[in-house]
């Protein structure tokens, strides 16, 4: 899967390189980890971390149902 996007000119380069991490590691635990697909149920704990956060747009870009717990 390889997606492009504009990096917006209020966004340096620094700051965009950060989420990467995240995005990587979401990947791999829905996609390896997971084996998520179309019509599965997912529960992602801590949703409104940069890791939960990209967790449920792939999750709900595959077709899965997506539930969020965050916990303050």
């Amino acid at each position: 899967m390889c997606v492009a996007v504009v990096l917006p000119a209020s966004l340096g380069h620094e700051l965009a390189a950060c989420c990467i991490g995240d995005g990587v590691r979401a990947y791999i635990a829905l996609q390896y980890l997971g084996r998520v697909s179309y019509g599965d149920t997912v529960l992602i704990m801590d949703a409104a971390t940069p890791f939960g956060s990209l967790a449920v747009q792939l999750a709900h870009t595959w077709g899965a149902k997506v539930s969020v717990v965050y916990v303050a």
